[in-house]
C-alpha cells in the first residue's frame, strides 16, 4: 500500500515538473514573440547624426552621462539583432559607439563625445523619420554648443627700466689725424676729452653786449690790429 502511494506521488511531481518546463518554454517563445529586434543601425560623421531601425511600437529612451561625456540610449523590449557592436572615429563630434545588450529585454547604444566638446543645455535631437508597420526609422544627432580650446598663459616678464646717465660737463670727442696716410699705418690714437663748458642765457647776453663793433670813416686807413689780437678803431658813441 505504501508503494503504490510512493509511486503516485512520484508520478505526480514528474507531471509537474513537465507541465512547468512547457509553461517557461511557452513565456520565452511568447517574449521573443513580442520583443524588437535592433535590425540595424549607422552613423554619418559628416552630419553627426546617428540612424537605427526598431520594430514598431518601441520607444527609445536617452540620457546623458559625464567624464568622460556619453549620450546613452536604450531601446526597450529590443534584441540586440546585429553583429557590428563597436565603431571607432578619428575626428568629427563622436569618437566612438558601442552596441549592447544592456540586460534582458534592453538594448544600449552609447555615443562616446570627443574631447574639448562642448553640448548645448538640450544635447540630444531625437526624432521618428519614418513610420512603417515593420519597422520604423529614428534619427538622433548630438548638439554643440562649441569647443573648448586650452589656453597658454604667459608669465608677464618684469624687466627693469633702463637707465640712461647724461653727463653735461663733458664730452668726449674724436679728433682724426690730419695724414689719412698715416692713420692708416699707426696705431689709433686715444680719445681726446675736450670739457664743454655751458653758459647760462644772462651770461651770453652779457657777453654779447661787450662786444665793441669798430667804425672805420669813409677815407681813413683801416684800423692795425695789436699784439694781443685786438683790433685798435674808434668806438660807436
Amino acid at each position: 500500500m505504501r508503494q503504490k502511494l510512493r509511486q503516485l506521488i512520484f508520478s505526480q511531481s514528474k507531471w509537474l515538473s513537465l507541465v512547468g518546463v512547457v509553461i517557461l518554454t511557452l513565456n520565452l517563445s511568447s517574449y521573443s514573440a513580442l520583443a524588437a529586434i535592433l535590425k540595424g543601425w549607422r552613423f554619418d560623421p559628416r552630419k553627426n547624426q546617428l540612424e537605427f531601425t526598431i520594430e514598431q511600437g518601441t520607444t527609445p529612451n536617452h540620457f546623458l552621462l559625464q567624464e568622460p561625456t556619453r549620450i546613452v540610449v536604450d531601446l526597450p523590449n529590443t534584441e540586440l539583432g546585429t553583429d557590428e557592436r563597436q565603431q571607432n572615429y578619428s575626428a568629427g563630434v563622436v569618437r566612438q559607439i558601442r552596441v549592447s545588450q544592456f540586460q534582458e529585454g534592453v538594448t544600449r547604444i552609447v555615443l562616446e563625445i570627443s574631447p574639448g566638446i562642448i553640448l548645448s543645455e538640450q544635447p540630444v535631437l531625437l526624432q521618428q523619420l519614418v513610420a512603417d508597420p515593420k519597422a520604423n526609422l529614428w534619427v538622433l544627432r548630438p548638439l554643440i554648443s562649441g569647443t573648448r580650446t586650452s589656453r597658454t598663459s604667459t608669465a608677464p616678464t618684469n624687466s627693469p627700466p633702463s637707465r640712461i646717465s647724461t653727463n653735461s660737463t663733458r664730452t668726449t670727442v674724436r679728433v682724426p689725424p690730419l695724414n689719412s696716410k698715416e692713420s692708416t699705418n699707426s696705431p689709433p690714437s686715444a680719445p681726446v676729452n675736450i670739457p664743454i663748458q655751458q653758459t647760462s642765457s644772462s651770461e651770453r647776453a652779457t657777453s654779447a653786449s661787450q662786444i665793441k663793433t669798430p667804425v672805420i670813416d669813409f677815407g681813413q686807413p683801416l684800423p692795425k690790429t695789436t699784439s694781443s689780437g685786438k683790433i685798435q678803431s674808434k668806438e660807436i658813441e
